[in-house]
């Protein structure tokens, strides 16, 4: 092998080492895609918390709508309504046309 030859291949080998590096530790490599994927996959799972969350929620707001045994159960928890007052739900009026 000739000394040309010795420095090319040096030079082809430091261009592949540099090439995987770029493509490893870049700005777009296969470090930032994991970091991606791990920050999507947090977010799915943030997201479906959330969305139980919502429909424990939207249950609540069902029952509080349609449920006088609840509304009382609620008024009571958060003390507004003493034992000894009485809690008197009146209809919701009628639309108007």
């Amino acid at each position: 092998m000739t000394k040309y030859h010795k420095i090319m291949m040096a030079a082809v080998l430091l261009g592949l080492i540099h090439f995987a590096l770029v493509i490893v530790f870049g700005d777009k490599g296969l470090a930032e895609l994991y970091r991606q994927r791990t920050a999507h996959q947090r977010q799915l799972a943030d997201n479906d918390r959330l969305e139980r969350h919502n429909l424990v929620l939207f249950g609540k707001i069902q029952r509080l709508r349609s449920d006088p045994a609840y509304i009382e159960a609620v008024a009571r928890q958060q003390l507004l309504v003493r034992p000894e007052e009485i809690v008197i739900s009146l209809p919701a009026p009628a639309p108007e046309p």
